[in-house]
């Protein structure tokens, strides 16, 4: 049984702070359990976990592999922290 979805779930739980406590350790740990059930929505909290912890090049590379599986949100969430680094 596959429960991708279920650890994505949970992912964004920890990033959110909603049900759970903000914690991008366990949101990364949950988001690659996503990613290895082949669940592409995995990758988009891979970004924003790496992102959380400051890993940017991770983030990034994260981010560019759910928009290329063509998750919703990825290309605006791109375009938004490339331009806060831009701006950095």
């Amino acid at each position: 049984m596959n429960n991708s979805r279920a650890h994505a779930a949970l992912s964004y739980r920890f990033l959110s702070g909603r049900g759970e406590p903000k914690d991008p350790e366990q949101a990364l740990a949950w988001a690659q359990r996503a990613i290895a059930g082949r669940y592409s929505r995995g990758h988009y909290y891979e970004g924003y976990a790496f992102y959380q912890l400051g890993k940017r090049a991770e983030a990034f590379a994260s981010m560019r592999r759910a928009q290329a599986a063509g998750v919703n949100g990825a290309s605006e969430t791109l375009a938004k922290w490339q331009q806060v680094a831009d701006n950095e």
